[in-house]
């Protein structure tokens, strides 16, 4: 089980105005120095925050919050996979679940994510391409605008609906990795 302290966090530039909301949470009389479990914070801190805060854990226990994070952030990624058609993006998470697992070179983890990151700029311009020409070719402005902000107030709902289950299968599933360390080192590569 991973660790972290309100020391640690305040070291590692945890913001002024979350950091002051954890400490009153915890209380006036919560040493700076006595280590908070990541399930205790996952009880008082919203899942982001906890997220944040696990680059200031104890430093024996950086393996496994290394562990922790590399798992949280494969399977976030693999979990808005399908959102793009580029076999480029699943390539990535491919070779990125090898790395980890000490089948592939951190070479091969470098080119797979510089192909995935073209990829993903070709399609935030495809993207704007295809917003733009669908404005031009609205004809009056103000009905590309009313459609525009129609959209755009349907996505802000959804984007918002689904950002709340985001955050609740993150929270879950660090309660999850946090008892499931196999105690391995996860540098990717074996020596």
């Amino acid at each position: 089980m991973i660790h972290t302290t309100l020391a640690l966090l305040q070291q590692n530039r945890a913001c002024p105005d979350r950091l002051a909301i954890f400490r009153a949470t915890l209380g006036p009389d919560w040493p700076d120095d006595k280590p908070i479990s990541l399930i205790e914070a996952l009880d008082l801190a919203p899942v982001e925050d906890v997220i944040f805060g696990l680059q200031a854990v104890l430093p024996d226990e950086e393996p496994e919050r290394d562990w922790i994070a590399r798992t949280l952030a494969i399977e976030c990624a693999e979990r808005v996979e399908h959102l793009s058609d580029d076999p480029r993006v699943a390539e990535c998470n491919r070779v990125t679940r090898r790395y980890l697992a000490g089948q592939a070179t951190r070479e091969e983890l470098e080119a797979a994510g510089e192909a995935a990151w073209e990829a993903a700029g070709e399609a935030a311009w495809a993207a704007w391409e295809a917003a733009w020409a669908a404005r031009q070719a609205a004809g009056a402005a103000w009905a590309a605008w009313a459609a525009w902000e129609a959209a755009r107030q349907a996505a802000r709902q959804a984007a918002g609906a689904a950002r709340e289950g985001e955050r609740a299968w993150q929270a879950a599933r660090l309660r999850e990795l946090a008892t499931a360390y196999p105690g391995e080192p996860t540098t990717g590569e074996q020596s």
